[in-house]
This record gives structure tokens, sequence and C-alpha cells, in this order.
């Protein structure tokens, strides 16, 4: 048996998907929205016993390493090793198979370096935790002073990794005595280099250090805090730099231990802070993460749009805070969230210390929830203004209403229309004077994410005519597998099918024969029909094949086919004309 087979054998499948998307059992499966494209009806199919899944959206499939790969954006090799350290089984390099092998082998300095990079990264974060652990157990020491004023728990510290990186070279001095690549430690931003190019240097002195993973839950990066007795003239964070292991874009902090609380809650907390996530988590907000810096790019959004339906934020008190939050209402809105605000009283300046002050220490979730105050955030915002709103100076009442309707333009019509009575009421503009406005805005306003508008509508016609064929042709292998008594469909008949539309539908092309390709996807082609079958009927059949001939007779001009392929075409636009 191969550790591949080792590995699916040992693992529920449904165990593993549900710790990414919500399942609802039906009969011996589950079901659930896709979480690779929008939709509103769930069609994505889960079969324990066949150990795979497949989205009858879009006719896309496979087991466990492909769902686990394409949900943390990584090789299937890495979602294998991944998998098989949770059933305690460990994965060599030898364990590769020949595609991901010839892969490397041609690129093999570059994936090299990222390797070793990778494990660089993971050697200077547990370094720096054995070291605070260490001066953890003086309680004199000021870093320990500074650990139990932040409120910042053992089993905190343990959880996120946080170490401690001493002065005076430390990490340089050792990296040295164990011969390893000083460049590449500087490549990977825990070394500097001097203005000369001459002179090593730590990069971190004498800071809490925070390691920051990715969705994988690799260490790739660092953010480091100077302590309250620190009086020198430095920043108070330093973040490791851009890398190609550091892509600050496409962080989430906290996602490695958040991930699983944001997918049952099916809502992520966002706050400002590394800090602001350790504490959350330390009362039991565990679905808190954060983004690296003020700013949320698309990429982000889009990716916890697979988990999430509903963010609360929780940023700063001060301007900064509330200009965040606006713009991230607006970029959340553009993706279908539910934007709800968690209040943080004043005084106090973020979650953290709103948290540590009220509370004191960690309490049950559900206490916790019901203190917590969380508003759309809309009537957050209008709370906020109310008294511009209300304002008799008809210049500022004007100017506050225009940046509620700037807001209300990204809306749907149904919340729209609910706001703009309200803010009808408040102002004494009419509903229609309002909702005018408000339609003004949205035409000229581009409503739509760039990684939306970026795919050209003929590009995205051309997308869903693919999965369309490939829809057909599951449905077609499945009725020609498992129907009884069918007469349409033949070996022969299907063999010629498959070697044309190989050529085009990515799908297929990685099968050399049918027969390659039944085998490989029998459990796949058994749970279509054993959803469809009602639907696969003889006349849906024809209509298939007559799609997929019409389907061929635009594409087969771009094929130079010798006289045997040109009669097999022949042969298959006789047989699909007959039906």
């Amino acid at each position: 048996m191969s550790i591949w087979e080792e590995v699916k054998n040992r693992i529920a499948i449904e165990e593993v998907i549900g710790e990414y998307v919500q399942l609802t059992p039906v009969g011996q499966n589950y079901r659930c929205l896709s979480p690779f494209r929008q939709e509103r009806t769930p069609s994505l199919i889960v079969s324990p016993s066949k150990k795979i899944w497949h989205d009858f959206g879009s006719g896309e499939g496979g087991d466990v390493f492909e769902f686990v790969a394409r949900m943390e954006n990584i090789s299937r090799f890495e979602a294998l090793k991944k998998l098989a350290q949770r059933v305690g089984l460990h994965i060599d390099q030898t364990t590769k198979t020949k595609q991901s092998t010839a892969i490397e082998n041609s690129f093999p300095s570059k994936l090299d370096e990222f390797s070793q990079g990778l494990q660089l990264l993971a050697w200077v974060a547990r370094l720096y935790h054995q070291i605070l652990l260490k001066i953890l157990k003086n309680r004199q020491h000021p870093v320990t002073a500074y650990c139990l004023k932040r409120g910042l728990a053992e089993t905190a510290i343990l959880n996120f990794q946080i170490g401690y990186a001493p002065k005076d070279n430390f990490l340089l001095a050792l990296a040295k005595k164990h011969q390893l690549n000083l460049d590449l430690l500087v490549a990977i931003g825990v070394l500097k280099l001097s203005s000369d190019q001459q002179t090593y240097k730590d990069k971190f002195v004498d800071r809490l250090m925070i390691p920051i993973k990715d969705q994988a839950g690799r260490v790739v990066g660092f953010t480091g805090r100077v302590l309250d007795y620190d009086t020198a003239d430095r920043p108070k964070y330093l973040n490791s730099p851009q890398t190609q292991w550091f892509n600050k874009s496409q962080i989430w902090f906290g996602w490695d231990l958040a991930r699983k609380a944001i997918v049952q809650n099916r809502t992520a907390i966002l706050v400002e802070g590394n800090l602001d996530v350790i504490t959350a988590h330390s009362f039991g907000l565990t679905n808190t993460i954060a983004s690296q810096g003020t700013s949320f790019t698309e990429l982000q959004l889009k990716f916890l749009k697979n988990y999430a339906q509903t963010l609360w934020l929780a940023f700063d008190n001060d301007d900064a805070g509330q200009i965040a939050g606006q713009k991230l209402f607006i970029q959340a809105t553009k993706f279908g969230f539910q934007t709800k605000k968690l209040i943080i009283p004043k005084p106090y300046k973020d979650l953290d210390e709103y948290l540590r002050a009220e509370l004191g220490q960690a309490i049950s979730n559900q206490i916790l929830l019901d203190k917590l105050s969380v508003i759309d955030f809309l009537d957050w915002k209008i709370e906020q203004m109310s008294d511009q709103l209300t304002n008799t100076d008809l210049s500022r009442q004007r100017q506050a209403t225009w940046e509620i309707l700037e807001l209300l333009a990204y809306t749907d019509p149904l919340s729209g229309e609910q706001y703009i009575r309200k803010l009808s009421q408040l102002t004494n503009f009419s509903q229609s004077t309002l909702l005018a406005e408000v339609n003004n805005l949205k035409n000229n306003f581009d409503l739509k994410p760039q990684s939306l508008r970026a795919e050209e509508p003929e590009n995205l016609g051309a997308k869903n005519i693919v999965k369309q064929i490939l829809q057909a042709w599951q449905m077609l292998c499945s009725y020609f597998l498992y129907a009884k008594n069918q007469t349409l469909i033949d070996q022969q008949f299907l063999t010629s099918l498959f070697f044309l539309l190989h050529k085009f539908v990515d799908a297929l092309s990685d099968y050399p024969t049918l027969e390659a390709y039944l085998q490989a996807n029998q459990a796949n082609l058994e749970l279509i029909w054993e959803y469809k079958h009602q639907e696969i009927t003889t006349d849906l059949i024809v209509q298939i094949t007559k799609s997929l001939l019409f389907y061929l007779d635009q594409k087969i001009g771009l094929l130079k086919l010798n006289t045997d392929e040109l009669l097999m075409y022949s042969e298959i636009k006789k047989r699909l004309q007959n039906q």
C-alpha cells in the first residue's frame, strides 16, 4: 500500500472537509456550499465511503488531498505531509510522485532555496520560543514582567509560539557556529547586512517575537515588538520584509489557529494587531485574525470568503482605525460579506486593552459573547454621525448624509431601502431624493472587486463552456457505466469521443486512454449516478451528445487530424446525428 493510500484510509474525509466548511448529512453522504465559488444552493457532495468529494456545480472533484491542497493553496504533496502528520505518519522527500519530482528537477535551485528557507524560519521560531520559555522561569526578569503585564498566559505563548530575540547578535553567532547559510538568513529576513554589504547583524534585537504563519501553518516571517523598558528610539513594531516566503498581502495572522472556529461560526473577527489576536484567543474569541497592517487586499478577502459569511470589525478606536473600518466595509460588501461592528467602548483604544481591563481573566465563550456589543456596521456608522445628520447647519448635515450615501451605494437593494428610510427620518430628506442620489453614485462607482473585473466576459464564457462540457462528459460516462439496458452508447463510441474531447478539456488531458480515465474516476462517476440518475434520461443523453457535437464542430478546426482521426470524427458526427 502506498503512503498516499495509507493516509487516505486512516483519514475520515468528512472530518477534514468539515473543518473548512459546514457539512449537512444527506443519507450516507454530506452536502455543503462549494468553497471554491459563489453559490446559494449546496452542490458539493462528500462521500465518506468512496473517500471523495464532487462539486456538481462545476464538475470538479477529487480526494482529500486535492481538497486540502486547493483550500490551503499548497501542492498535493504538501497536503499529504499535513494529513500524514495528523495520523502520526512521517513523510520524507522520497515519497513524492514522479510528476512532482519532475517539476522540482526542472527548477532545483529555486525550490531547494525555498525549502531551506522554510526550514530556517521554523528553526529561528523554535529558537526564540525556547529562549522565552527559559526566561519565563525567572519571575524577576523584565521580559517576564512584560509578559505578565500584557496578560500573556503560558497557553497563549505556547499556542502562538511566541519568543524572544536576545541582544548581542545572538542569532548570528549561533548561525556561524552551526555553519548556516548567512545569505539565506538575510533573504528570509532574520539577519541584515550593513550598508557596505560586509557585516552581518541580527535584524531583531531585544524584542518579543511573534511568528507569522501562512495558510498551511508554516512560519514565513516575524513581528518583533519592543518591550516597555526599552528607552531607545526604535520603532514599536518591526516586521519581516516582503520575501518569496512572506507576502503580507496574502496572509491572515492567526489563521492556523482560527480556521476551525471561523468555519463553525461562518464568522471572522478582524482586528488590527497581532497582540489583539492573541488576547482575543485567550478569552475564547478563537475566530479572530488580523491583517499585516490596516489595509486589506482583495486576495485576503477572496480567500476568507471561502470560509466566512460575516465579518466583525474590531479595529482600534483612533482615527486610523475608523478609516480602516470604513474602507474594509466597502471592500467586504463588494464580496458579499455581512459586516458588523464589534463595539470597543471608550476610553479603551483596542480590543486587547478592552478585554484585559473589563474581564481580567478568561471566561466561557458564551458569557463573553453575551457581554460584547455587536451591531450592523451601517447602524453603528449612523449612530456615530447622528449629531451631524440632525445638525441645523445644512452644510454639515449634507456632508454627513453624503458620507452615509456613499456607503449605501455598495449595499444590496433590500438593505439600502431599510437604511434610506432611517436616513430620511433623521435628515428630513425625502426617501426618493436619497434613493436617486444612491443610484447616481452606483452608476459612477465600480462596485465589483478587481479580481472579478479582471475576468473578461469572453474568457469567463469560455470557462463556463468548458465546465459544462466536463459535466456533460461525466454524465455520459455515468450513464455508460451504470444505466441498465442502455443501447445509446458503446465502448467504441465513447473511446472516439474521449480521444477528441481530451485535447480541449484540461480535466481529461491527464489520462492517456478512456480506460485510464474511467478507472481513476470510478468512485466519482458512481457518486454522480447516485445523485443524478433520475435526471440522466435517454432524452438528456441525446441532448448531451448533440451539445458535444456542436462543441467539437467549433473546435475541431484547431487540430491537424490525420486520415484515421478525421474518419473517427466523421463517424462520431454520423452517430450523433442519427440519435
